[in-house]
Parts: structure tokens; sequence; C-alpha cells
């Protein structure tokens, strides 16, 4: 699990410490990083790999609507994803 996050807020990123997320932020998870909270992809498509939480090989596509949990990696492209639950609270926790 990553211990900071780029949380967006009037367009404009800043990194934060993970605990720090709340239900309702807006983050930025660029290609190669880990999702740091559970949550809904707000804008962006790319590929998630699930296999720390499901054990499934292949990548999964995701876009905008889709559910994704803390502990995936986003393999593609930037997503933007509204955070649903961070630490204890999420499926990973």
């Amino acid at each position: 699990m990553p211990r900071v996050a780029r949380r967006v807020v009037d367009g404009v990123g800043e990194t934060v410490e993970v605990d720090d997320l709340a239900p309702g932020d807006l983050v930025e998870v660029l290609a190669g990083e880990v999702v740091p909270a559970d949550g809904t992809v707000d804008a962006g498509t790319s590929r998630i790999d699930r296999a720390a939480l499901t054990g499934e090989s292949r990548p999964e596509p995701v876009a905008a609507g889709d559910t994704v949990e803390a502990g995936t990696t986003n393999l593609r492209s930037p997503l933007r994803i509204r955070v649903r639950a961070v630490g204890a609270a999420t499926r990973v926790g």
C-alpha cells in the first residue's frame, strides 16, 4: 500500500499522506502506481492489476463509473478516482 497519494483539489494536485484522505476526495493515480483507497473511477480509462486481491492474473479494463480497490495497480493511463473508503475500511483493510 502506498503511504502518499495525489489528492486533486480545484484541478490542482497535492501530495498527502494516505491517512489524510477522506471519502469524497478525488485522487489521481498514474500508470504504474498502486491505488491508495477504494473508490470509483471519475475520469480516465486504463487497466487494473487485481492479482494481489483476487489472484486474477489478467489485467481488467476500467473506465469512468467502475469500482477500484486499494492495493490494486493501475497499469496503463492516469485515472482520477473518487475515494469511497480509506485505511481499515477498504476491502484490503
